[in-house]
């Protein structure tokens, strides 16, 4: 009966019915009690309810109690941080974290901070990076949170990330970077930004020597070609519906120069560097560019 007075209170956010709850029971046991896994404090922050939370943390609930369900992966194991966070509920996170709530606690591998970092919720990240949360943690496919942020174009998270010292150069497990992320994803102002703060054109994690010369010997050629024709003649050779394909779109949306480079940077990995290559090659070779055309012989090509 108890069980069912607290879970439908919480459920509810009714304060006053905790209130009577915890003045029923002598001791806070019922606070920790684990009811279809979940304990009141879940409730009251999966519901939003700030008021029943702030109630519930102040008798002594436990903001680090994750839900008890083996039965559901979906939940078994996530804490009542990341339930708010998952959620948006900023208010909430802010009382868990007052209150003593682990920032950096992992479910399903991934932080609080990746997860808002996820959905873009800019004050809950601000108040997860304020609170010591660590901005460089990565998943379990390598990807950070401002890989997340560029990945979805919320540039101004990705600023706020960048002026608390996140890093540009990390990469996942593919051997990416959030400028690539960025790129792909079609977002002029949050690539601009990663360019600007120091990341690197280089897509692949360790690119051999060849891949640098060739990079920075193209790079300062691009940012002379004014012909937008000419560059998008280049970028359609280049682009075989892979990964450049995403890339193509920067240069129609006007985002020409950057795109260019970044398109050059992917194409210098490993696996597409014969087609990079030879597509390069015939396009000097057209538009009369023999400096290119030896540069690409001198390459084997």
């Amino acid at each position: 009966m108890l069980a069912t007075t607290w879970w439908r209170a919480a459920s509810q956010g009714d304060v006053d019915g905790l209130d009577r709850v915890l003045a029923l029971e002598s001791n806070e046991d019922w606070l920790h009690q684990n009811y279809y896994g979940y304990t009141a404090l879940h409730l009251c922050v999966w519901g939003g309810h700030v008021t029943a939370t702030a109630f519930l943390l102040g008798a002594g609930a436990d903001p680090n109690d994750c839900v008890h369900k083996p039965s559901d992966v979906r939940v078994h194991g996530i804490s009542p941080l990341h339930l708010a966070t998952r959620d948006g509920h900023a208010d909430v996170v802010r009382l868990l974290l007052a209150f003593g709530a682990a920032a950096d606690e992992r479910f399903l591998g991934r932080t609080p901070l990746q997860v808002a970092s996820e959905y873009g919720y800019f004050e809950i990240v601000e108040l997860l990076v304020r609170h010591g949360a660590a901005i460089d943690a990565q998943d379990m496919d390598g990807r950070s949170s401002l890989h997340s942020v560029a990945a979805w174009g919320y540039a101004r998270v990705a600023r706020l990330f960048l002026d608390h010292g996140a890093s540009v150069h990390l990469f996942d497990a593919k051997g990416t970077s959030a400028l690539f992320a960025a790129a792909k994803g079609g977002d002029a102002t949050t690539t601009t930004l990663l360019r600007r703060t120091g990341a690197r054109l280089h897509n692949v994690q360790s690119p051999t020597t060849l891949h640098r010369v060739f990079a920075d010997a193209l790079e300062g050629w691009i940012l002379q070609c004014k012909d937008h024709d000419a560059l998008l003649d280049l970028v359609g050779r280049l682009n075989d519906g892979g990964p450049l394909a995403a890339l193509s779109v920067l240069v129609l949306n006007g985002f020409v120069l950057e795109a260019l480079r970044l398109v050059l940077a992917v194409g210098l990995h490993p696996t597409h560097q014969t087609t990079f290559l030879s597509a390069l090659a015939a396009w000097a070779a057209d538009y009369d560019q023999p400096t290119l055309v030896q540069f690409c012989h001198d390459c084997g090509v």
